[in-house]
Parts: C-alpha cells; sequence; structure tokens
C-alpha cells in the first residue's frame, strides 16, 4: 500500500511538472495527458484531485491564467496575443476564463497595471 501512494505521488507531480512545462500548448487537454502517461483518463483525474485538492483542468486553467498575469506584468498588452501565449486558442474564450478567474477583463487587467 505504501509503494502504491508514494508511486501515485510520484505519477501526480509528474503531471503537474509536464502541465507547469506545456500549458501553452492549446491542444493540452486530461485526454492527453492521460494518455502522454498511460493512464485511465478518470484514474488520474481522480489521483490528481485527492493529492492536490483540484482537478486536472482546474490546475491547467489557473496555470494559464497566471501567466497570462506574468506576461502583462512584463508589459504585453494584446490580449491576442497574451491569449495564444497562454495556450489559449479563442481570445474571446480566454477573456471570459480570466474575468471568471479574476473578476476583471483582461483589458482591465492592463489598463490598471499601467496606472499603479
Amino acid at each position: 500500500m505504501e509503494n502504491e501512494e508514494r508511486e501515485s505521488r510520484s505519477v501526480i507531480s509528474a503531471v503537474r511538472k509536464y502541465i507547469d512545462e506545456n500549458f501553452s500548448d492549446s491542444s493540452l487537454s486530461v485526454d492527453m495527458i492521460a494518455r502522454e502517461f498511460s493512464y485511465n483518463k478518470k484514474y488520474l483525474s481522480c489521483a490528481f484531485k485527492q493529492s492536490v485538492g483540484i482537478g486536472i483542468s482546474e490546475y491547467l486553467m489557473i496555470i494559464r491564467i497566471q501567466h497570462a498575469c506574468a506576461l502583462m506584468n512584463q508589459g504585453f498588452s494584446h490580449v491576442k496575443e497574451i491569449s495564444a501565449m497562454c495556450g489559449y486558442k479563442d481570445p474571446l474564450y480566454f477573456s471570459k476564463v480570466f474575468k471568471k478567474r479574476t473578476n476583471i477583463t483582461p483589458s482591465e487587467f492592463i489598463e490598471k497595471k499601467g496606472n499603479i
């Protein structure tokens, strides 16, 4: 049992690292990650959520939005460019996800950053 837990933690750690390194790939998905690690999608999703406390999709979204904020703080100001660099194909969808997560639109974030 202890070996199983250790192996599970190791796999989850590897999955997190993989997401952290590949989040800008717009085709990255739970399916793709499960295939990459040769695990059943449902098993991997459950193990990830149990270990990390949030699902793979939510973790991916958080990493992408954090990166978007970092890019905007570095001076990037074109939402289309930022969304693509964060793994979103559709800038409108990116804006919707960004607003849901931060309570402001990317444009408002950029504007506020300029006034600091």
